[in-house]
């Protein structure tokens, strides 16, 4: 209990100072014109956007990040802070160049990779998997392959599921409140930290978020809350003696995983671009059906609690 009050101090902290952000963000949006138009066309479909919205709630999360990377690196220096710092900024500018002017794909993953190259450089990189059967799986030089394919995977997951209000945001919530349980229960304090706070700064944005959304998550929101996730849990994985918190993120993340498979696995036998956007995703299939917007999104947050009750679970019985 007494390593758990600190961080929902930090949680609750982070929740009032993304509050306080995101209004900046809405501001930014439609001062700058980064904005999602009504009746825009996403492959042959049309778009779920009511009106002008500005899609520019990377500039809060951004922020309110910086603000807690900064502090943390002053009370506690170390790479693995500014590899995060220095990352996720490349990552939060090319998220807002592509939200204004709509970045080539390729051109886009090119970066992501450069990104997910600063933690490896700082020597942030999964060098091992568990066997839950005992032992490890040593990648040797799939190291640095794997991390990268770790890293800009989970970063494009999140921004595949921010298709409708407030998913997006409401995952990731509960998911880094997951990782940051996990994380004090192997000892990882500062991670823990991190995760908690990064809980509280999306459920604050979710606020205004959540349907009837004032603002749009978008990319620069959606690949930096994916990039820092990815990384934080190979962070945690080399800060133990078992790969652990990185085995619980797959299992968290398990919707985003599985619809980002999914999607990559419809378009190549569609023969389309594994890039080109869509409506064909899980989210608005349910819609099509006739459920709801906010039926939809609570239905995918509870499946995303049973991932990471059942994560939990599974460390407990395979004793990792």
């Amino acid at each position: 209990m007494k390593n758990f009050l600190p961080n929902l101090y930090y949680f609750f902290v982070f929740l009032i100072i993304s509050l306080s952000l995101t209004p900046l963000s809405i501001y930014f949006g439609k001062k700058f014109k980064i904005i999602d138009k009504p009746h825009e066309k996403r492959g042959d479909k049309e778009k779920i956007t009511p009106k002008v919205m500005p899609r520019s709630g990377g500039f809060s999360i951004y922020l309110s990040l910086l603000i807690l990377f900064i502090y943390l690196y002053t009370k506690n220096p170390s790479k693995e802070l500014l590899s995060i710092l220095i990352g996720g900024t490349i990552i939060f500018f090319v998220g807002v160049i592509d939200d204004k002017y709509n970045l080539n794909a390729w051109v886009k993953l090119f970066f992501e990779i450069v990104a997910s190259l600063i933690p490896i450089y700082y020597g942030v990189k999964v060098n091992f998997i568990t066997n839950p059967k005992g032992g490890y799986l040593y990648l040797k030089e799939l190291s640095i392959p794997f991390t990268i394919l770790w890293i800009t995977g989970i970063t494009n997951a999140i921004n595949i599921i921010d298709g409708l209000d407030g998913l997006a945001s409401g995952i990731v919530s509960i998911v880094s409140i997951t990782l940051g349980f996990v994380s004090i229960l192997k000892g990882q304090f500062l991670v823990a930290t991190i995760c908690f706070s990064i809980s509280g700064i999306s459920l604050g944005f979710l606020i205004f978020n959540f349907p009837p959304a004032k603002i749009y998550l978008g990319d620069s929101g959606a690949l930096l809350l994916g990039f820092i996730l990815a990384e934080i849990a190979v962070w945690g994985a080399l800060k133990t003696t078992t790969s652990v918190i990185l085995i619980v993120a797959i299992i968290a993340l398990g919707f985003p995983i599985i619809e980002t498979f999914t999607s990559i696995i419809r378009r190549t036998l569609k023969r389309k671009n594994i890039f080109e956007a869509d409506m064909d995703h899980i989210h608005y299939k349910l819609m099509d059906s006739g459920m709801k917007e906010k039926e939809v999104i609570i239905l995918l947050y509870f499946i995303t609690i049973l991932f990471s009750i059942l994560s939990i679970v599974l460390l407990k019985r395979l004793s990792l």
